[in-house]
């Protein structure tokens, strides 16, 4: 029995092989861009509003923190994560999303010390816990007026 290799061959088993190496690293719960963290100055308080949604065709379990990717943000408000407890719909976690569907989470977070939106404009972010692993999703920061 002779095996014969085509270009056309080659090609589909490198889009095979591509294709299940990027499955495991995709994204399955993402954050809308209008997920934004807050300082509210007066208050000494953190606000986090993050709405987070399932792309995918299938149902996905997760946990939730908020996370400093900043150090100096961690510093000020003396924590090291935020676990979220509870979403828009009373859900607790593991939170459970349906295909294509989104929760919100909103968070206050007193804090120790003062922020500044250099500190928040890439310090804070919301990490991702599935199964066997975990991804963080960076917030943007938003003025409040």
């Amino acid at each position: 029995m002779v095996l014969k290799i085509t270009a056309g061959s080659i090609i589909v088993l490198i889009l095979v092989l591509f294709g299940s190496a990027c499955t495991g690293s995709k994204k399955e719960v993402t954050l809308y861009q209008n997920s934004l963290v807050r300082w509210h100055a007066h208050e000494k308080m953190l606000e986090v509003y993050a709405v987070a949604q399932n792309k995918t065709d299938d149902a996905v379990s997760f946990r939730a923190s908020v996370v400093w990717l900043n150090a100096k943000v961690g510093q000020a408000v003396g924590l090291n994560a935020v676990e979220i407890v509870k979403d828009d719909r009373n859900g607790k976690p593991p939170f459970r999303l349906e295909p294509h569907s989104e929760t919100v989470f909103h968070e206050f977070i007193k804090t120790n010390g003062t922020l500044t939106r250099d500190l928040l404009a890439k310090g804070v972010g919301i990490e991702i816990t599935m199964h066997d692993r975990s991804y963080t999703l960076p917030i943007s920061y938003g003025e409040i007026e």
